[in-house]
């Protein structure tokens, strides 16, 4: 909650972490001071939702700050795109609660398990796998779906009109113009550009008759390289392209 009051994913995520850490430090001191150890499964309950609410506050503070991109824009393809953008939102949510329920019945389940068999069942830990493993799948979607909008923008105040390629597509953007047509990869977050990858890139280009482009976000800001030359395109020379 004071990540989402201050709109600061770092907030909100060291706010969680702070949270895990302060449950951490409980199970230990009552194990070093010898305390009545707190139930297992109001623990596991308890990181559980620590887990959740970290989650869904990146996805909500990522949805307002899409949002505010797309603010001022009223045309097809805007509306458009926050109508994907919420119901992206949304499919986020629920399947985030899906996975962290399933991820506690599951570990519930290895907890009576182990139980019955005598074995140990590190429960916090495996359920803590289960829910951050596709972490870092999301964070990618979300930095690309970000570093499109900021590069269609930039496109668009240069006077191209952009087109978003569906995910099908072998492109992420069409950039056209009067005489001239631009094809835009965007990479983000831990994704890169496979040499392959390129070569069809460069293929797709000369059948088009256009130029491609690879926009990656560095240091927070967006870098937009000629495939062709690997020459760095900046704002004032897409006049050029």
């Amino acid at each position: 909650m004071i990540g989402m009051a201050k709109r600061s994913g770092t907030t909100a995520s060291l706010a969680s972490v702070s949270m895990l850490l302060l449950m951490i430090w409980a199970k230990i001191a009552s194990d070093l001071f010898r305390l009545p150890a707190p139930d297992t499964g109001v623990l596991l309950l308890q990181f559980m939702l620590v887990i959740f609410l970290m989650e869904a506050s990146n996805t909500a503070l990522s949805f307002r700050t899409t949002l505010r991109l797309l603010e001022n824009m009223n045309d097809v393809a805007s509306t458009a795109a926050r109508k994907r953008v919420t119901r992206w939102a949304n499919n986020q949510l629920m399947g985030l609660a899906k996975l962290t329920l399933g991820a506690f019945m599951l570990s519930i389940g290895l907890l009576v398990f182990g139980s019955l068999v005598n074995v140990s069942v590190d429960q916090l830990a495996f359920a803590g796998i289960l829910v951050l493993q596709p972490r870092s799948y999301l964070s990618n979607y979300e930095a690309g779906r970000r570093l499109e909008y900021r590069v269609r923008d930039l496109f668009r105040r240069n006077g191209f009109f952009v087109i978003r390629a569906a995910q099908s597509k072998p492109i992420d953007l069409v950039c056209l113009r009067p005489g001239q047509s631009v094809l835009v990869e965007c990479k983000a977050g831990s994704s890169f550009l496979g040499e392959r990858r390129r070569r069809e890139l460069l293929d797709l280009a000369s059948q088009a008759g256009a130029t491609v482009v690879l926009a990656r976000r560095r240091s927070r800001k967006v870098e937009l390289t000629n495939l062709v030359d690997g020459s760095v395109v900046e704002p004032k020379t897409l006049l050029r392209l």
